[in-house]
């Protein structure tokens, strides 16, 4: 009589564990490089967002021949502090933003990664001065801070600082 030997075939459980371990070692790689890429993309779109306010304050400068000083936006009328406000006591008849939407030098975006009215526009030096700090209180940490943001402008405004810790701004950008 012949001997039925009957043989298996397929995996053993340590080598189905080792490749559950791969496969969650690879799952955990893939979820921090991808967390990693989200952040870095936010934090792009906001100083995409800062660019476009600031590089329209610049353009009406340059287009001007000189500052927003006496442009009646912002405080005093001299085209600084907050972004969006006007008329309180202190401040001009029209927003900065205004001022930019109808000079045509600012379109206003209603996908913003921040609130608009935390935009701050702070002074280089001074009014007359055509430079421009834009501070904003953006979703993502800077990858630099404060002082280091505001190293090598050209700004000496020390108010600059102040402000932007006791807003908690934490993007700023010169223009």
């Amino acid at each position: 009589m012949k001997s039925i030997t009957k043989q298996q075939k397929g995996f053993t459980i340590v080598e189905l564990l080792i490749v559950i371990v791969i496969i969650g070692i690879l799952a955990a790689i893939v979820t921090v490089a991808y967390n990693g890429i989200t952040t870095r993309a936010k934090r792009a779109q906001d100083i995409a967002a800062v660019d476009k306010i600031g590089n329209a304050i610049k353009l009406r400068s340059a287009d001007k021949g000189s500052s927003m000083q006496n442009s009646g936006a912002g405080w005093d009328g001299n085209g600084w502090y907050a972004f969006t406000q006007k008329g309180y006591s202190g401040f001009g008849p029209i927003s900065i933003q205004e001022l930019l939407i109808n000079s045509g030098y600012y379109k206003p975006d209603d996908k913003m990664p921040f609130d608009v009215d935390g935009v701050y526009i702070g002074l280089c030096t001074d009014p007359a001065n055509p430079r421009r700090v834009v501070m904003v209180r953006a979703t993502t940490a800077p990858e630099k801070t404060n002082a280091e943001q505001l190293a090598n402008s050209g700004c000496n405004n020390s108010d600059i600082l102040t402000m932007y810790d006791r807003f908690g701004f934490n993007i700023m950008k010169v223009y």
